[in-house]
């Protein structure tokens, strides 16, 4: 396997592009949240107005 070697300026690119995919992960993570709840705000007023 061969190694690659960074350099300052690949290094900080590379701890950026890190920085940005956790920001996305952290934004995709409350996105989901956010339908879940509605998901669940729909359920429970369906089966409150079915009773």
């Amino acid at each position: 396997m061969e190694t690659i070697k960074l350099d300052d300026e690949d290094f900080g690119e590379f701890n950026d592009l890190m920085e940005e995919y956790e920001n996305l992960i952290e934004e995709f993570k409350e996105k989901n949240q956010d339908i879940a709840i509605q998901i669940d705000e729909t359920l429970n007023e369906k089966k409150a107005s079915q009773d």
